[in-house]
């Protein structure tokens, strides 16, 4: 009925005759069954409340009849009648475990700004850290004190766990690179853990042997130099290549006008940020895109990375077109900034710089002669 890991799938399950098996995927890959479901039961409550991606595989045991009510269906009944909810939740509370249950007491909840550090370099080894959402960075200080990048934290890693198992000081100063919520563990727990599961201890050891990439970014940023810039061809493209290895969202301030309201966006509501802003502090990797046939400048939107995205990883794409000459004047584009991570020659399909509006763009590229992904095109790479 729905895999681990899937997004999309993400739905309650009622079951009306049969059984259905819940299962998870352990350290080793393998799959565990976890519980079972029977008449009268719903699960998927999890995925639907929180909005994220399965984190269980849920299968049929045997012949069985299920109702299913899609995500988009639960939130207009939960809209309409709210006490819904708490029925979702406590279906999936109930079926943790009293440990579980009792970890929530020990654990704190935090949310970190861009620029804050979470612990610096030298300190008292006494928590571990679980991004909830954002990204961190560590860095290592040289007693020169030149600053070199250890890596960055996605969502989901955990942090500082190394020196909390071996009880050492703090080996690098980890910063907020934007946003980010984070949930601390005291070392204290991590103990009680260890006592009560002492077989688990192959998963702190295999933890302690992972390193951050840097590569798992969630949140892409683009941002074009001018007007002239395709940007919207070019982020259906982009999503249209990420298809290929996992689901995506080209996010667009009409789409959230859409789904918030007309007002959401404007500056006397809640949301205290314009939706440029809000997209630049909330990426995990910026993209400067620009023409390669426009004269070297800088766009005024660049000019305001320095204030909401001082730490954010920034490259360069320079889009060329089918039969347009070869690159040129890069160098003049680079001097011009002092941040760029690195930058990128793409040459692009004569369809993205075409003029067309946006609705008939999409339907550009819901045609059957594009489903097909190309993992081998030049943006693909």
């Amino acid at each position: 009925l729905t895999h681990e890991d899937a997004y999309d799938e993400a739905s309650l399950f009622y079951v009306l005759t049969g059984s259905l098996l819940i299962s998870q995927k352990n350290i080793n890959k393998d799959e565990s069954n976890l519980f079972a479901a029977y008449p009268s039961e719903i699960v998927g409550a999890l995925g639907v409340i929180t909005g994220e991606s399965s984190v269980f595989t849920i299968r049929t045991r045997y012949p069985s009849r299920v109702g299913i009510i899609s995500k988009e269906n639960s939130y207009e009944i939960i809209a309409k009648y709210p006490k819904v909810v708490l029925q979702l939740a406590h279906s999936v509370v109930r079926r943790l475990s009293p440990f579980v249950r009792q970890i929530d007491f020990a654990l704190d909840w935090a949310t970190y700004e861009a620029g804050i550090a979470i612990y610096r370099q030298g300190d008292k080894s006494d928590s571990t850290y679980i991004l909830l959402s954002g990204r961190l960075r560590s860095v290592f200080t040289r007693e020169n004190g030149k600053r070199e990048l250890a890596g960055e934290y996605g969502r989901g890693d955990l942090v500082g766990i190394v020196e909390v198992l071996t009880q050492i000081p703090r080996a690098t100063t980890v910063l907020a690179v934007r946003d980010s919520e984070i949930a601390k563990l005291p070392s204290g727990l991590l103990n009680v853990i260890k006592i009560k599961y002492p077989s688990d201890d192959s998963l702190a050891l295999e933890t302690m042997g992972s390193r951050p990439s840097g590569s798992n970014f969630a949140t892409v940023a683009i941002l074009p130099i001018n007007e002239e810039v395709p940007v919207h061809a070019f982020c259906m493209e982009l999503n249209h290549a990420f298809s290929a290895i996992g689901s995506s969202l080209y996010l667009t301030s009409d789409l959230i006008r859409k789904n918030l309201g007309p007002s959401a966006l404007e500056p006397s509501s809640e949301y205290r940020l314009t939706c440029t802003q809000r997209c630049i502090r909330q990426a995990d990797c910026i993209l400067i895109i620009a023409c390669a046939d426009q004269e070297p400048t800088v766009g005024k939107l660049e000019k305001q990375l320095d204030t909401f995205a001082v730490r954010t990883q920034k490259e360069f794409v320079f889009l060329h077109k089918e039969d347009g000459d070869k690159p040129r004047d890069t160098v003049k584009w680079l001097n011009m900034r002092s941040w760029g991570s690195s930058h990128h020659h793409i040459r692009c399909a004569k369809r993205m710089f075409q003029k067309r509006s946006p609705s008939k763009m999409k339907d550009v590229y819901m045609l059957p002669c594009l489903t097909a992904i190309r993992i081998f095109t030049p943006i693909s790479r």
